[in-house]
This record gives C-alpha cells, sequence and structure tokens, in this order.
C-alpha cells in the first residue's frame, strides 16, 4: 500500500459517516417501524385467509366432482323403472365424505344408497335448482330426521340436453367444523358464514357466549364496522375488485382486531377469519429489539467489515464460479433449488427451474410459493399442507415425495427437501431445499410394492398383504369403528376345474375378483387368500357406523347374488356360488387371525345350511 496514513484516515472518516448514518437510520425505522409492521401484520393475516379459502374450496370442489361422477351411472338407465334405479344404486360407491347419497327421479322420488325409498323431495330447494340444470350447495343447514343440522349437494341427472333427475350428497355440521380446525390461524378463530349473515361453523375455540363475542362481536353488532350493517351486508356492497378477500379493523375496549371476510370460490359461503392483534403484539416487540441490537452491532462491526471488503470481494469472485458450475448441474440433473423469504415473501429458483415455468422469471414476489404447491397432484396433499403449515409448527426439515405437473403437462414424481431457518419464538425466516427428478426410482418403488402384495391372477391383494392391511387398520383404530371381515368360498369350484378344465377355473376367479371389486369400495380391503377363498375387510366410519349390521348384510346379499352364475364350455354346466361368513371387529375379535377363524367358522355354517349364502359369527358357530 502506497499510502497508509491515507488510508487510515480515509478508514477512520468512513467509520464516523457510518456511526452519523446509522444513528440516523435507526431514528428512521423507530419512527416507520410502526406503519411496516401494521401492513406486514394485515398482509399475513389475509394471505392465510385466502389460502384458507382455497383449501375449503378444493374439498367442495372434489365432492361436487364425486357427485358428478355418481350422476353419470344414472344417465344411461330410464329413472322411471325402479328397479333398474335400484339396481345402479346399491352397486355404486360412496365417497367417505358424505353422510348419505341420495338418488331422485324427475318427479321427486327418491332413494338412498341401499335401495331404500326415502320420500319425495320434489318441493324442495335443492332439488328444483338441480333439475333447473344448476349445481347447489346448500346455503343454510337442514335438520334431518334424526334432528342433526347436515348440508346437501345436489347435481342434475343429464341425459343429452334434459334433466332426468337428481343426485344429491349430505354431510354433517360437524364435519365443516373438523376442517376450520385445519385452517384456523394462531392466536384467532375462524367462522363460516352465508352470504345472509348468519354463521353456522366456529373452530373450536369458539366453544360458548363468551368466545364467540370476544372473537366476532364489535362494537353493536356482529363482525360490523359500524354498529348498523352486518358483516354479509359489507361484503356485498364491495365491488368485485375488493371482494378478494376483505379485511376490516374494528377497535373495542379490549383493543384492536382484524376480521377478515373471504370468499369461498363461486359457492354462497364466505370464510370469516378473527385475530387479536393483541396476540400479534410479541412479533412487534421482537422487531423492535431486533432492530436496537442490529443497529448496535452495526456501528461496532462497520469498522471491520471495510476491512474484510477486499477478501470478500476476492471470495465472491471465486463463489460464482462455484454456483454457476452448481446450477449447470441441477440443470442437467432436472432438480430445482428454491429459496423462499417470509420476510420479503419472495422465492427465488434456481437450477433446473425451466422444467416447472418455461420462459418464466427466475423468482417470483408476493407468490408465497403457492405458484409451485399449486403443481403438486390434487391426491399429493400431504407435502403441499406441510409447507403451508411451516408458520404453524416447530419443524427445522421437510421432506416429501409428490407429482408435479411439468411445462409438457404431464406429471412426474419429484422428491423435495427442504430446511426451515427459524427466528425468535420459532417465526420461519427462510425455507431452502431442492426439488429432484424421482420419476424411475419411485415408478420401480410403486411397481416392486405392488407385485409384493398383488395376487397375480386376479390383480387383488394377496394373503400376505391382506393380513397385514388388515391388522395396520385394527391398529389405528379409536374404538368407534365397526369393522367387518368376510370369508367368502366358491362352491363347485373344484368341479369347474375337474369338469370344464382350468382355463375356465381362471376365468370363475378373475370375474368374482371383479365382482367383489363392484360391490365394496376402494377403501375396503379386498384380497385372495387361497385357491378359491377370498376375503374383504369392510370399514364403517361415522354415521354408516349406526346402520352397520344392514350394511354389512345387504353387502354380503349383493355378493351372494353377483357370484351366482352358470359357467359353461359348451358341452357341460357348472352352477357357481358362494358360501360366506362374516365376524365383526371389534365384537369377535381384535386381529385379523381372530376374526379369520370366526369368520371361517360361519362359512361352514353357510355350508351345512345348502351354501350359496352368508351367516353372521355368533360365537360356536357348528
Amino acid at each position: 500500500m502506497k499510502n497508509p496514513h491515507r488510508y487510515r484516515l480515509v478508514l477512520t472518516l468512513s467509520i464516523l459517516i457510518a456511526i452519523f448514518m446509522t444513528g440516523g437510520t435507526f431514528l428512521w425505522v423507530s419512527s416507520e417501524l410502526n406503519d411496516t409492521i401494521y401492513r406486514s401484520t394485515e398482509g399475513y393475516v389475509k394471505n392465510i385467509a385466502s389460502a384458507s379459502a382455497g383449501i375449503f374450496e378444493m374439498k367442495l370442489d372434489d365432492q361436487m366432482a364425486m357427485l358428478r361422477h355418481q350422476a353419470s351411472f344414472f344417465s344411461a338407465i330410464n329413472m322411471s323403472d325402479t328397479k333398474s334405479v335400484k339396481t345402479v344404486i346399491t352397486t355404486a360407491k360412496i365417497s367417505k365424505f358424505f353422510t348419505d347419497v341420495i338418488v331422485a327421479d324427475k318427479y321427486g322420488s327418491s332413494w338412498d344408497y341401499f335401495g331404500n325409498y326415502v320420500g319425495n323431495v320434489y318441493d324442495n330447494e335443492y332439488f328444483r335448482e338441480a333439475m333447473a340444470g344448476n349445481e347447489y350447495l346448500s346455503r343454510k343447514a337442514h335438520k334431518n330426521i334424526w334432528g342433526y343440522d347436515e348440508f346437501i349437494m345436489s347435481v342434475p341427472i343429464m341425459r343429452g340436453e334434459n334433466v332426468v333427475g337428481v343426485v344429491m350428497g349430505t354431510f354433517y355440521l360437524d364435519d365443516l367444523s373438523v376442517l376450520l380446525e385445519d385452517v384456523k390461524i394462531e392466536g384467532g378463530a375462524s367462522a363460516l358464514m352465508s352470504m345472509q349473515g348468519d354463521i353456522f361453523a366456529m373452530s373450536s375455540n369458539v366453544n360458548d357466549e363468551a368466545s364467540f363475542k370476544e372473537y366476532f362481536s364489535f362494537g353493536n353488532g356482529i363482525i360490523d364496522g359500524d354498529g348498523n350493517e352486518n358483516a354479509a351486508a359489507d361484503y356485498q356492497d364491495l365491488s368485485e375488485s375488493e371482494k378478494d378477500a376483505t379485511v376490516k379493523r374494528f377497535r373495542e375496549e379490549s383493543g384492536n382486531s382484524i376480521v377478515i371476510i373471504t370468499p369461498i370460490g363461486d359457492y354462497p359461503w364466505l370464510l370469516v377469519t378473527a385475530v387479536k392483534e393483541s396476540s400479534l403484539t410479541e412479533r412487534t416487540e421482537e422487531l423492535y429489539r431486533m432492530v436496537l441490537i442490529i443497529e448496535g452491532v452495526n456501528i461496532f462491526a462497520f469498522a471491520i467489515v471495510i476491512l474484510s471488503l477486499i477478501g470478500v470481494f476476492l471470495r465472491n469472485i471465486s463463489f460464482e464460479k462455484m454456483n454457476d458450475r452448481f446450477m449447470q448441474v441441477n440443470t442437467q440433473s432436472d432438480t430445482i433449488v428454491f429459496e423462499y423469504d417470509y420476510v420479503r415473501n419472495r422465492v427465488e429458483y434456481g437450477g433446473n427451474y425451466k422444467r416447472f415455468f418455461p420462459g418464466g422469471k427466475s423468482y417470483a414476489q408476493d407468490e408465497h410459493m403457492w405458484d409451485l404447491l399449486n403443481l403438486l397432484h390434487p391426491e399429493d396433499v400431504n407435502i403441499r399442507e406441510a409447507i403451508f403449515n411451516i408458520p404453524s409448527n416447530t419443524e427445522a426439515e421437510i421432506s416429501g415425495e409428490g407429482r408435479f405437473k411439468c411445462a409438457d403437462g404431464n406429471y412426474y414424481w419429484y422428491r423435495i427437501h427442504g430446511n426451515i431457518v427459524r427466528g425468535s419464538n420459532n417465526r420461519p425466516v427462510k425455507f431452502i431445499g431442492n426439488i429432484v427428478n424421482a420419476e424411475a426410482q419411485v415408478n420401480e418403488e410403486l411397481r416392486l410394492k405392488q407385485a409384493a402384495e398383488t395376487d397375480p391372477l386376479t390383480g387383488i391383494l394377496n394373503k400376505g398383504a391382506m393380513e397385514e392391511h388388515t391388522d395396520d387398520i385394527i391398529n389405528e383404530s379409536n374404538g368407534s369403528e365397526l369393522y367387518a371381515l368376510y370369508i367368502i368360498d366358491l362352491d363347485n369350484f373344484k368341479k369347474v376345474n375337474d369338469t370344464l378344465g382350468h382355463a375356465i377355473g381362471d376365468k370363475v376367479l378373475t370375474d368374482v375378483a371383479r365382482k367383489m371389486s363392484v360391490v365394496f369400495s376402494e377403501q375396503d380391503c379386498i384380497g385372495r387368500i387361497g385357491g378359491d377363498e377370498f376375503s374383504v375387510f369392510l370399514k364403517l366410519q361415522g354415521a354408516n357406523v349406526k346402520n352397520g349390521k344392514k350394511i354389512i348384510e345387504a353387502k354380503a346379499t349383493t355378493l351372494c347374488e353377483q357370484i351366482d352364475e352358470v359357467y359353461s364350455n359348451g358341452k357341460d354346466d357348472v352352477h357357481v356360488s358362494a358360501s360366506i361368513g362374516v365376524s365383526l371387529y371389534p365384537d369377535h375379535g381384535s386381529s385379523f387371525g381372530e376374526l379369520y377363524r370366526n369368520a371361517d367358522a360361519a362359512l361352514y355354517s353357510s355350508k351345512n345350511a345348502g351354501k350359496n349364502r352368508f351367516t353372521m359369527y355368533r360365537g360356536q358357530e357348528g
């Protein structure tokens, strides 16, 4: 260095100027901090409310799609033919979300999914709306015949351009309250409200009149900013551009509160999120402390920073070269690198990000990673919810697998792994990780798993997988469920092989597996556990437990009717039927082995009674 004295003088002046500027900055930041915290707090709550409404909309869309799928089964039949309607009803599968699914013809006569006549629904709004060609969701709760509050979805059954009937699904108010627990904001409460201002579901922390008033009563009215109009009316008065997520602030004796009224898609409901600003004061105080500490440290550390700048500059050049090589490797290996900054609401991408966003920027502002998470397959909700819940938990890292929709329009398996950098009070600061293509590995794992669990002839579960899945379900049971194990043995199957040949015998086995898959739903376990012996583990939960034994017997009867068939090779005929034994959990056993032994005993009672029938285990069969 040619003139070290000049260098020291410049360095000293730089430090004095830095101290002066830092002090001025501190005063300015202190004066502006309240407004910044106000905006960031409001934005944080607004984004959580909008995302919560999106989850509700997705749940409701899924159920409407299921009803449309059910309606397609009835569009091809004569809805005036009661027998045809009942046949389709009793072989259809019901979503576990719905308490019941009901089918009505155009005159309003209706049947439930056990084939029972329910009554005439012609005068009900949900029937008339669907008959007019519209999909319908209750605007308010209805009392069912048991006195429970329930909501109704309905879709038209279309034949060409004509409406020939209606499919309706019902679900309980409690199911909505459970969903609210998944989206409740920390330190606040959530509720569902109709466009008329009626609140019909609330999160669990609003469990009495006092807590209701604490969150949803301001001024002279309920969720009311001016004491005269309710929240639903306030919402309706807004322009369309303002209705994305309406934020209201209210003042009462206990302090400020924030209420967010968010529409749930095109459905006639609003999501109301209320949070006390007092619950967010710790965040404000922490920001003040951070500013004080940072400004103080800056003053004393500035001199060291000046002396280190040259070394940092030289190291930065080397780092940039290394980073370029790293990004090239990630691009070639189909890896996406991301860094999400919770403070700046900004996510940056590196590596092969154009695999997802062709021609796009390498960063997104104010997106909260939702553009990326929206590329996930609808069934891969676990990883989406894990990332969404980062602010409300204390996890240090997240790993998982999911199918992402790429630029070519197809879904591919990727493994995502990220580390969470947290600040004070465990609030997330950054989420840093990568998304690596795992299409080949996951498909191979799935293929091997399926091969190990599947019966090669029929394509259903083998004996080992059947026993394992059954015991897993029982071990996870909370004691309120009702399960049934069916053991099915084919009558005259040996005669089929001996008389008609093994090729037709194999056809009988595959036919039986197919018929069982029609009678039972995807959530039930269906397997082949012997040469001509099959098994089904039926799961009944929620409202279905009340009618459990009727459902179990109806399924057994339908299965006997479906399997009953005559097979022929053109010369000889053999009549094939099924003898069935049924045992119940928890009454008849607490494991697959115990349930199997008791169901097998009941099966032999069916054999001794003449075959082609079912028997419920009643203890000491035979």
